[in-house]
């Protein structure tokens, strides 16, 4: 998939089970990667300046990590628009010139670093896309099940 100057998205997030897909490199950064549960860490959701993420859109689950693949490295896990709110985790639509899928995810509305519990809940509830091949280590699909 190429990036296009025709994609547009709405800023207001509508769609409560759009997918937000954020990378998580453990190979490179151990500590965003909780070992014991084969799942993220919270810290992989703590970044004082706005956590960012790729908005699926209207794109299905393959084509998001596709195009994600191609610009990330590591682990791809995604958030539902409405796990974000359960969360009290404000989505914002922020495209780059590089990347029209390109948002960021804050603490609310006026602040964006996460609380501890934003960055637990969403490590604990995230789903993991797609695990790197030269991760041998076996991945938990479904979060608390």
């Amino acid at each position: 998939m190429t990036t296009s100057s025709w994609i547009s998205l709405s800023a207001n997030f509508s769609d409560e089970r759009e997918k937000l897909l954020r990378a998580v490199w453990a190979d490179k950064y151990p500590h965003l990667w909780d070992t014991k549960n084969n799942r993220p860490s919270s810290a992989a959701f703590k970044d004082k300046n706005g956590l960012s993420v790729d908005r699926a859109g209207q794109r299905t689950d393959a084509e998001a990590v596709e195009y994600a693949k191609n610009h990330l490295h590591g682990f791809i896990v995604a958030a539902t628009v409405e796990m974000c709110r359960k969360a009290n985790v404000s989505p914002k639509y922020l495209p780059s010139k590089t990347n029209p899928y390109h948002s960021e995810l804050h603490g609310s509305e006026t602040t964006k670093p996460f609380s501890p519990m934003q960055a637990l809940t969403l490590a604990r509830n995230v789903i993991i896309l797609y695990c790197p091949e030269e991760n041998s280590m076996q991945i938990s699909i479904n979060p608390s099940t």
